[in-house]
């Protein structure tokens, strides 16, 4: 259901709401329906009953799926959507990050890795980097529900990680201090990579 099999627009995009509430999110095909006397019928699982103002929704849904014609001759794999035969590969996955990292980024990406400290934390780092941290904000866009979205340090905005790691107050204290102890102009960046490239030219001109 979360992944464009259907039309051009994922499932999980087009019926968000739905997406939320079932139990197959990352099932393949197969998982959700059998034959029955040469016909295929949709098995879907659900986490509770529907409210009244979602059956138009299901129905809709439903009416889309019913549009797809499922082959029982054709295999039911997951593909790496990036790859020439849609097969995934090391070399296809290092292509993909070239493209998220523009060509500014890579030659500090590459020096991260250099580091010398324990691979957790450069790893972290990298996440951190990418933006690719589960924060409030970022399980929000994957459609997880959170009682609320505010830091958890401050809880006065969003959880994200540009506020999380350096706009909140709390983060900040912990920057002043780092920049304290190393002994460095204490220059405040919002953006992760930003604020990482800083130390980055700061160690390439000591």
């Amino acid at each position: 259901m979360g992944r464009c099999w259907a039309r051009e627009k994922a499932l999980r995009d087009s019926y968000p709401k739905l997406y939320l509430i079932s139990n197959k999110k990352e099932r393949t095909i197969s998982e959700c329906g059998k034959w029955e006397n040469d016909k295929w019928e949709w098995n879907l699982g659900w986490r509770r009953e529907w409210f009244e103002w979602e059956n138009n929704l299901f129905q809709s849904f439903m009416v889309d799926l019913e549009r797809i014609n499922i082959d029982s001759r054709r295999v039911d794999s997951l593909q790496w959507m990036d790859g020439e035969d849609k097969e995934y590969t090391v070399k296809s996955a290092y292509e993909k990050m070239q493209d998220i990292c523009n060509g500014e980024q890579l030659p500090f990406f590459q020096s991260l890795w250099r580091v010398k400290v324990i691979p957790p934390a450069i790893f972290f780092a990298w996440r951190v980097m990418l933006k690719g941290v589960p924060t409030k904000v970022n399980l929000r866009r994957r459609r997880v529900l959170l009682n609320n979205y505010g830091c958890a340090l401050c809880g006065e905005q969003e959880e994200s990680v540009s506020h999380l790691f350096f706009d909140c107050k709390v983060a900040s204290k912990v920057w002043n201090t780092c920049n304290k102890w190393v002994r460095i102009l204490n220059v405040h960046y919002n953006q992760p990579y930003k604020s990482s490239l800083h130390f980055h030219v700061l160690e390439l001109n000591h």
